[in-house]
């Protein structure tokens, strides 16, 4: 080696393993037992949305492979197959459906991202009143809530009105 390419080894890190990588200090048992405790008021939450999101999607699929019976008692399964998936493939309906819906969300997608960009774009431009302009974006959405709030009164009960009352009754 000559005298200007030798190189000299990397300055280690402090408190760096053999390997040269920084180990993460163990945590304490306190903070061992505060997650522990955050996990479990956390825990009922999570088994809520579990159960409301993924028990349906899981039983309709199971039931997308089901052949059931539909009459005036309800429904029967009569049993399981691949025959809904057959008959599904060979509708001309699904297909026009399908390419409707792919080309609904490309377009969809498409001018909501052009938009949104133009929108950002020119709030980045705006120098003191851009504050001023995302406050006056946030109104809409204010104004939908007050007014669903205006129609069933404050304590969520309807409000007395000729529409409520029946024709016979007395005002």
């Amino acid at each position: 080696m000559s005298a200007g390419t030798a190189t000299r080894p990397a300055a280690r890190t402090p408190g760096a393993g053999p390997d040269g990588y920084r180990r993460t200090p163990a945590r304490s048992r306190m903070e061992r037992i505060r997650a522990r405790g955050a996990w479990g008021f956390a825990a009922p939450a999570l088994l809520v949305v579990a159960a409301v999101t993924i028990f349906p999607v899981v039983y309709s699929i199971v039931l997308s492979f089901a052949d059931v019976e539909i009459g005036y008692d309800g429904f029967s399964i009569q049993g399981f197959g691949l025959g809904n998936y057959a008959a599904l493939l060979q509708s001309a309906d699904w297909y026009r459906a399908l390419g409707f819906t792919v080309l609904y969300t490309l377009v969809t997608v498409s001018v909501e991202l052009v938009l949104g960009m133009l929108v950002a774009l020119v709030l980045e431009r705006l120098g003191v009143t851009r504050g001023w302009m995302l406050a006056l974006m946030l109104v809409p959405s204010t104004r939908r809530t007050a007014s669903r709030r205006g129609s069933s009164g404050c304590s969520g009960t309807p409000r007395s009105s000729s529409a409520n009352r029946s024709p016979r009754s007395p005002a």
